[in-house]
């Protein structure tokens, strides 16, 4: 299924699912309290609005897909003036089917609902605005970083190429993490020997 066909669907059900789940931008952490609904809700409209969406009924719990498009594991992250970074996967999860294949199809679909601004991607072709957390572990979109250069024709990444920006982007969390783990453990160090003297 091409990434265009993603977009005019869930566009033309926007509004619609909005206003089922009551949507209110006044509410606080507006993203955090109607992200579920709404992504359930439009998982649902897309299923009925075509087969080419199923449920992901194979899927374990905290599986990474919302529905699949053409079988593609799908994943929908909304939200409300969306400038931040929302976990996306987890880092060896993604890696693992990445290298296996499983996922090197994965499809991204960020919704804002201020601007009605919808983005459909290719994660793999977008490793240069995540972050990797090695502390949670979690894969996240940098989004003011997306919202600055994202482009529709942008060309597609190989496997071969994601694999090694992925490597990359591990060994720089990883070195970063115990990084800042050191200078914590400094830190404590000197403030435990000052108050033992």
């Amino acid at each position: 299924m091409e990434l265009f066909t993603i977009k005019s669907d869930v566009t033309s059900l926007l509004d619609e699912v909005l206003e089922d789940i009551h949507f209110d931008s006044t509410v606080k952490e507006v993203g955090h309290a109607f992200a579920d609904m709404f992504e359930s809700t439009l998982a649902k409209k897309l299923i009925i609005k075509s087969n080419k969406y199923s449920k992901p009924e194979s899927l374990k719990h905290r599986d990474p897909a919302d529905w699949f498009s053409d079988y593609v594991p799908t994943n929908c992250k909304f939200g409300y003036d969306k400038n931040g970074q929302p976990n996306l996967i987890s880092f060896d999860r993604f890696f693992n089917g990445v290298m296996s294949g499983e996922l090197e199809e994965y499809i991204i679909i960020s919704v804002d609902a201020k601007t009605k601004d919808v983005k459909v991607f290719r994660l793999i072709d977008w490793l240069d605005c995540v972050n990797y957390n090695t502390g949670t572990g979690q894969l996240m979109l940098k989004e003011s970083t997306m919202n600055k250069v994202y482009d529709e024709s942008r060309p597609k990444v190989t496997r071969y190429d994601a694999i090694k920006m992925l490597a990359n982007i591990d060994e720089k969390a990883c070195n970063d993490h115990i990084e800042l783990k050191l200078k914590q453990h400094a830190k404590r160090k000197q403030l435990a020997k000052s108050f033992l003297k």
